[in-house]
């Protein structure tokens, strides 16, 4: 037994009870500590690339998760952490990698599906995503991100009916997002169901009152509809939001040139 080892437990103790408040830096001092008695400490080096994930100071977590790789290549977790990291930096190929081997270590490990997915959908590989999401939710049916990438994925292949379908599954198990409603009525306009889709942009106001893609969602629809001073109101408060917003701008012209003739 390593002779420094209640000293490690305590500081390991101690850092778990700082990440769990959120307290991220002085998390870090404390596996610093630990790692000074025992430099080979794998939950060490583990902890503090999750605490440098939660600062978003993804490199330095990337060398972190490394480091618990290399003291033990069968540690599923680090894999799939420093995955994620490589997510955060647009490394999605270098994610890639580290991903499939948190899968191939343990096939159950849903967030790794998850990312993987993300890192499939962020490369145009929209096929391959919807195989990860379907994983995911296999693993987990009652996760809504799963369904609303999965939507996300299918219309961008342009399944939009498919995609209605995951996005209303996202909205049954919560409600509350502005962007779950959002891209139904994005799904939903595109697919020529307008008044679904002012219901969905109604309802993405509601949660988020400064949703700038919303109101412009709802503009444009309402011209679809030729509902012309509605769709004015929603540019407007485009405008108002973000004087510097041109989709909105030039939009707001075309209605009052075409009213104008």
């Amino acid at each position: 037994m390593d002779p420094n080892q209640n000293e490690i437990d305590t500081y390991l103790n101690q850092a778990q009870v700082l990440y769990d408040q959120a307290q991220y830096e002085r998390a870090i001092e404390a596996y610093d500590r630990a790692i000074f008695f025992n430099s080979r400490c794998t939950t060490a080096y583990y902890g503090r690339g999750l605490s440098y994930l939660k600062l978003r100071k993804y490199t330095l977590a990337i060398e972190n998760f490394s480091l618990a790789v290399d003291l033990n290549p069968e540690d599923s977790k680090a894999y799939w952490r420093r995955g994620q990291a490589y997510v955060s930096l647009n490394e999605h190929k270098a994610a890639l990698k580290d991903l499939d081997k948190a899968i191939g270590l343990d096939p159950k490990c849903i967030r790794a599906y998850f990312e993987r997915g993300y890192a499939h959908a962020s490369l145009g590989q929209q096929k391959k995503a919807i195989d990860d999401y379907s994983m995911a939710i296999r693993l987990d049916p009652q996760d809504p991100l799963a369904y609303y990438n999965r939507g996300l994925s299918y219309k961008k292949l342009n399944q939009v009916s498919e995609a209605i379908v995951d996005f209303t599954e996202a909205i049954r198990l919560n409600s509350h997002d502005p962007a779950f409603h959002l891209s139904r009525g994005l799904a939903y306009r595109k697919s020529k169901q307008y008044e679904k889709a002012i219901a969905d942009f109604d309802q993405a106001l509601r949660s988020d009152p400064q949703s700038i893609n919303a109101y412009l969602a709802r503009g444009n629809t309402h011209q679809d509809l030729e509902q012309y001073d509605q769709a004015v109101k929603d540019y407007d408060e485009v405008i108002r939001l973000n004087p510097g917003n041109t989709a909105a701008y030039t939009a707001r012209a075309k209605i009052v040139s075409k009213l104008k003739s």
